[in-house]
């Protein structure tokens, strides 16, 4: 069971409100009661952390502070938590220099123990200390610098931090306002007409998402692409720089939201650096520079809102909650394929955090029931039509050039394409407008690049296995 959170001191003489735990039978509580009263508590602490800070820590550049947890509740290990951010069960020994404490009599007289952190430089002599006289055990036992610190304090700060992330991912791609029309913008946007006034775009929603006679074989439809598509036209007169800004834009929410989501499930250090990997990844140049790329953009952004509800809300859904997720499932389908995978993923999300085994699948869908039924309604809401306007769910026919495939197992294929998706995350050299056949041919037999791809999804899976067992509770 998770530990519960007994209070926080600071490092001047007189401590912060603490909360008695006493009288709460903690190790009779369900693991996600707990998790969830440890959110709650947070939130308080985190504004009367910030109220003291003003208050106390004014003239100071550097201060540390100590978290406490009562031994009798966890008595293998201590569980650490941040106080300017949202609370996390990782630990930031290395980057942080955490210490444990030795056992301390509290306020109340019980033996505690906790770490300290934020450790910085004397600002006046440049030499380590201890914020308000704790004392560490062991030598050397901070190597936090002031630049350290600094970061730090800046990342106390979410609208700060948040709004210094969205300023990247805008400046990265912002080259892109001036661009034109290009590739498969001229086939959706550009020469279709059915989006291009108001008495029409209502039929072209509900119209494949390629125009033509080959719409239907091409097995898409994408109805909130199609509206925004036609929005923009109306509004812009069929200006191309409009759909790049909204593109541009599209990504700055993107990229927020992201770092959000990551927030909620690393310390914020890791967060920040996350995000800023996603907002100035060269992999994003198609979906961002590409005006049709808006659809993996929205579908994208929608897909971390509903991800961010969940993991928000509290340990048994609500409806209130179930039917926002569900709606923005729905959306998100509408503008990309890809978001059907929404489920999974929040069924990952939830195994990840509440270390789910086949003994809790029943205890777990009591209490996620709602959200898995709104996510079933959503997507029978885009099924149903996608059936009459296509004539099929998922279409059998290949990609574009890509006839072979229907003769051949994909499974070749789509190892290949796994070992490009790994490439392009770490070393994103050559990157393409169109990954046609040309580009990644189709695989006829097991050979060394697909063979090299499925190894790699396979060691990727292994490694989360791995990381998910022996990450801390």
């Amino acid at each position: 069971s998770l530990c519960a959170l007994a209070g926080v001191v600071s490092s001047e003489s007189e401590p912060l409100p603490k909360l008695e735990t006493s009288t709460i039978s903690l190790l009779s509580l369900p693991r996600t009661t707990i998790n969830s009263w440890l959110k709650w508590r947070a939130s308080n602490i985190e504004s009367e952390i910030t109220k003291e800070r003003r208050n106390s820590w004014r003239a100071r550049s550097n201060f540390c502070r100590i978290i406490q947890w009562p031994m009798n509740a966890c008595p293998s290990k201590n569980f650490l938590m941040e106080t300017g951010g949202p609370l996390t069960l990782s630990r930031w020994r290395a980057s942080r220099g955490l210490v444990a404490t030795e056992g301390r009599p509290s306020a109340t007289g019980s033996p505690r123990a906790g770490f300290h952190f934020g450790l910085g430089l004397d600002a006046a002599r440049g030499s380590p200390r201890a914020s308000g006289g704790h004392r560490l055990r062991g030598s050397g036992a901070c190597s936090c610098d002031e630049s350290s610190v600094r970061l730090d304090a800046f990342l106390r700060n979410r609208k700060r931090v948040v709004l210094a992330v969205a300023i990247v991912a805008g400046l990265v791609y912002a080259n892109a306002v001036p661009n034109r029309f290009a590739y498969d913008d001229h086939h959706i946007i550009a020469n279709n007409s059915a989006i291009q006034s108001i008495e029409t775009l209502p039929s072209a929603i509900f119209a494949p998402y390629w125009p033509g006679v080959y719409g239907r074989e091409n097995g898409l439809w994408r109805p909130t692409t199609q509206a925004l598509f036609g929005v923009q036209w109306i509004v812009s007169r069929g200006a191309p720089w409009l759909f790049h800004l909204v593109n541009v834009l599209a990504h700055v929410a993107v990229t927020s939201l992201v770092l959000l989501l990551l927030w909620e499930l690393m310390s914020m250090r890791a967060a920040f650096f996350g995000a800023l990997v996603f907002a100035i990844h060269p992999v994003h140049v198609e979906a961002v520079a590409n005006l049709v790329g808006l659809s993996e953009l929205v579908s994208t952004g929608l897909f971390l809102m509903a991800c961010l509800v969940h993991v928000r809300g509290p340990p048994e859904s609500r409806w209130r909650d179930a039917v926002l997720i569900g709606l923005l499932y729905a959306v998100a389908f509408g503008a990309k394929e890809g978001a059907a995978t929404l489920p999974a993923i929040i069924f990952l999300l939830d195994a990840s955090r509440g270390r789910l085994t086949f003994a809790d699948l029943l205890r777990y869908l009591r209490e996620r029931w709602r959200v898995y039924a709104a996510l079933i309604i959503g997507a029978a809401l885009m099924l149903i039509p996608r059936l009459g306007i296509l004539g099929t769910i998922a279409n059998p026919l290949g990609p574009l050039g890509a006839d072979l495939l229907l003769e051949v197992p994909r499974i070749w294929t789509i190892s290949e394409v796994w070992g490009n998706y790994v490439r392009l995350w770490v070393l994103p050299l050559d990157l393409s407008s169109d990954y046609a056949p040309g580009v990644i041919p189709i695989s006829i037999g097991w050979k060394l690049a697909n063979s090299v791809g499925a190894a790699l999804a396979l060691a990727l899976l292994a490694a989360a296995l791995i990381a998910w067992r022996r990450a801390p509770m």
